[in-house]
């Protein structure tokens, strides 16, 4: 697959010496299982579906012996079917084994529709959990300059790599990152990119989040698992549009309850003041490092009836979001129509109460004002729509 690829990136006609925007990634463990990241770097990459995707780990010969389970994909993946090979499938290397978690798409390209995907964010691609009695510090994540024995290979459907590589197969830049990414001199020749394995704390993990108005005051629940030392706080925010949210309370975290366990209650008061027909809530559990976690977004309904809906972020570049709060489970039809009135989109989904997404996909069309029109059973609402170049 190597020599198929680097053969293609010999025959591409690109341009030489110009920075252009490439995927780094990163490994991280948590109690034994390896999560595998991508993070753009160097500007956003824009509509792009993958063909294949390629990971080398090593291990000392003289590490403990120990297996991978079947990697777990996470959601905006889905569709591919990651193995795990080895150990040298590629060749070997002094004082190693090497393993590779691999998927080559093929003629299936993932996701169904092009994306872009965001400078600077992290995007999970899959875990694995280490089985046996690993000594997990002598896991690293390598990629060699010359290919031999180990690469990062992350290719687009076009056979353009988004990797550290550039079309001619030479390395352009750093091919991972985190704290402990280094570059040294490969037994093999080259020099490897090497990211050794850290362990991160197991972050809080929220099992339970409510909001509810109770009399004229909103009532919001959260339990968690996993508190440890270094849990810090709560930060309670709120949102009228379901997008913008802005932290309006905290509470210190109890660090008690038996394995982490906690509940938490806090109380919204006097809802009506806000003079607004829906409220928005999430809760943020942050650590004393300034590492944080979300829960789901919850909200509030004061008038009883109808549904709201937003869309971000809008004006509209290539896609954005639709966000439909329904009150009850209902059908949901969305149209999206031209300055002259010619429908250009159109969808329907199954909505359930609360909080329904749908992804909206402008890219092809005119720059210029549309209008979305939502109808959720007998209700219809209408918002404008702003495309951009």
């Amino acid at each position: 697959m190597k020599k198929v690829i680097i053969l293609f990136f010999v025959l591409v006609i690109a341009t030489t010496g110009i920075a252009q925007p490439y995927f780094q990634a990163t490994m991280q463990n948590t109690a034994n299982t390896l999560t595998f990241k991508i993070k753009p770097v160097g500007g956003d990459i824009a509509n792009k579906r993958f063909s294949a995707i390629e990971f080398f780990v090593r291990v000392p010969t003289s590490a403990p012996a120990f297996t991978f389970s079947s990697p777990v994909v996470d959601a905006a993946f889905t569709g591919m079917n990651f193995l795990v090979k080895g150990p040298n499938l590629y060749g070997t290397e002094t004082g190693y084994n090497n393993y590779v978690f691999e998927w080559i798409g093929g003629a299936t390209f993932i996701p169904a529709a092009p994306t872009t995907y965001t400078n600077g964010t992290e995007y999970t691609v899959f875990t694995v959990n280490l089985v046996g009695s690993p000594n997990v510090t002598d896991i690293e994540f390598v990629h060699n300059t010359n290919q031999d024995p180990t690469y990062i290979n992350i290719s687009d459907n076009t056979g353009n790599s988004l990797s550290c590589l550039d079309n001619f197969g030479a390395t352009i830049g750093n091919a991972f990152y985190g704290p402990n990414f280094s570059i040294g001199a490969s037994p093999s020749g080259g020099l490897d990119h090497l990211l050794f394995l850290g362990t991160v704390p197991i972050p809080v993990k929220f099992t339970g989040f409510t909001a509810v108005k109770k009399g004229e005051d909103g009532l919001l629940t959260w339990q968690v698992e996993n508190e440890t030392a270094t849990t810090d706080h709560y930060e309670i925010e709120r949102s009228f549009n379901g997008k913008d949210f802005s932290s309006f309370s905290n509470m210190l975290a109890r660090v008690t309850g038996t394995s982490g366990n906690n509940a938490y209650t806090y109380s919204d008061n006097n809802l009506k003041a806000f003079r607004s027909d829906i409220i928005y809530y999430r809760i943020k559990q942050v650590d004393k490092d300034g590492k944080f976690v979300y829960t789901e977004i919850k909200s509030i309904r004061l008038n009883g009836k109808s549904f709201a809906v937003s869309v971000y972020p809008n004006p509209i570049a290539s896609s954005g979001t639709v966000s439909i709060d329904l009150v009850e489970d209902a059908k949901v039809n969305i149209f999206v129509t031209d300055a002259a009135g010619k429908e250009v989109q159109k969808a329907a989904i199954e909505g359930k109460k609360g909080v329904n997404t749908y992804k909206l996909y402008m890219a092809s069309l005119a720059s210029g004002t549309y209008q979305m029109k939502v109808t959720a059973g007998t209700e219809i609402k209408t918002i404008p729509v702003i495309k951009t170049r």
